[in-house]
């Protein structure tokens, strides 16, 4: 084997890591764009309705939604209003403000459905 050959397979094996180390390094970029805190999804607060069933608020990217879970099915029952619901989880958050999210949702929703 002469040094030419030996050089074309040098240069074949450099470029060759470069393009994998450019890969790893854009996978990482590209999944820290579409993933938030390392989730896309998130149960944000889930209440049980019985032994088998619950209700919970879940963010999928950036959208909420009311969802029920049980046994034989999981539903999405409605999506919310981002800028309410983002309201309601601030105001959770707000200084000794210790009323259940539940509570504020459960209001949300009555106000939704008188108005729908």
């Amino acid at each position: 084997m002469d040094f030419s050959s030996f050089l074309t397979i040098l240069q074949t094996i450099v470029v060759l890591i470069i393009v994998i180390v450019l890969a790893n390094i854009s996978l990482k970029l590209i999944n820290k764009n579409y993933q938030i805190n390392g989730r896309v999804i998130k149960v944000i607060e889930k209440t049980p309705i019985s032994n088998t069933s619950s209700l919970a608020l879940v963010k999928v990217m950036d959208t909420y939604y009311l969802m029920s879970f049980s046994e034989k099915e999981n539903a999405i029952l409605k999506e919310l209003d981002k800028d309410r619901v983002d309201e309601i989880l601030l105001d959770s958050l707000d200084e000794n403000k210790f009323t259940s999210i539940k509570d504020k949702l459960e209001g949300y929703m009555e106000k939704r459905g008188k108005s729908d």
